[in-house]
């Protein structure tokens, strides 16, 4: 079983980033699973780009 960033499972992280078609699932979660760096940079990554969708959103609907 894989342990991610806080020894929880990866599971979450291969369905988003498999959705998202980000890179193969498999090696980059094999990479996060070893960099702990790799693994924030990613989440951040994530965090600003669903802030930035929701900006958006938030942006078409006051029109």
């Amino acid at each position: 079983m894989k342990k991610g960033l806080l020894g929880s499972d990866m599971v979450l992280i291969d369905v988003v980033l498999s959705v998202l078609g980000l890179a193969p699932p498999q090696g980059l979660t094999d990479s996060m699973s070893q960099s702990k760096t790799l693994s924030l940079m990613v989440v951040i990554g994530l965090l600003l780009f669903a802030g930035f969708i929701g900006f958006l959103v938030y942006m078409a609907g006051l029109s």
